[in-house]
């Protein structure tokens, strides 16, 4: 795939996990991980995508995908982010957290 055939379906797709896993933290932790997994449009993982979590222009954290396009960000505390996703062949793709 190359970069004019991206698809926006992948941040979706990508982000829509990255938030349930986000989410899924109790409030009463004063700071949790955030896991996720990468998929491509047709819901296949994408290892090697690189996962960023951002507050403003700051890089917080960064991590690889896995084989299976899992991924997991060390604990933070809870305040505004913005996770990233950045793979070759699509789109990158973000969303606040």
């Amino acid at each position: 795939m190359t970069g004019s055939e991206c698809s926006p379906i992948f941040a979706r797709l990508a982000l829509a996990g990255f938030l349930a896993m986000a989410s899924a933290a109790p409030s009463r932790c004063a700071d949790s991980g955030i896991a996720g997994r990468v998929l491509d449009p047709q819901g296949k993982s994408v290892a090697g995508a690189t996962v960023r979590l951002q507050m403003g222009t700051v890089n917080i954290a960064a991590v690889i995908s896995d084989d299976q396009g899992q991924f997991r960000l060390a604990p933070v505390l809870p305040c505004a982010y913005r996770l990233t996703v950045e793979s070759t062949g699509f789109q990158p793709a973000g969303q606040g957290v």
